[in-house]
């Protein structure tokens, strides 16, 4: 593995959204971990570590209040980047944002997914980020 990659854990139940952002983030040189529903997505948290998560906000598999949960336990400063399955709902960001998301991004949209996965990796603004997350 090249040490300058940034893994990223992506949880969504659809598996073409888990294979277009996987391909997305890879042809980025970012590693990759997919996890169809939340006993996986929660084991990977429990036994790995990530510098971004991407997190389906409706998932039929998937518990994104448990994935939150976990991931504030297992990995405390780690950005979370929410996966809107529809447009922007702001109740449904700040109930997210009060359990830790980061930032929130139409799943469909993935040239905006790219750009906030950038913002959060960005070495500069990285510290920063992690900081404000952390609270």
């Amino acid at each position: 593995m090249n040490h300058s990659q940034k893994h990223i854990l992506i949880a969504d139940s659809d598996e073409e959204v888990l294979i277009k952002l996987e391909r997305l983030l890879q042809d980025q040189s970012h590693e990759t971990t997919t996890a169809w529903n939340t006993d996986q997505a929660l084991g990977l948290l429990e036994s790995r570590s990530f510098d971004l998560i991407l997190a389906s906000d409706h998932p039929p598999e998937l518990s994104c209040k448990r994935i939150l949960d976990a991931a504030r336990t297992h990995q405390q400063a780690t950005p979370i980047i929410i996966l809107e399955s529809r447009e922007t709902d702001a109740f449904a960001e700040q109930h997210f944002a009060s359990l830790g998301g980061s930032a929130f991004v139409n799943k469909w949209r993935h040239r905006e997914i790219l750009e906030s996965v950038q913002q959060y990796l960005d070495p500069e603004n990285c510290q920063k980020v992690k900081r404000a997350v952390a609270g």
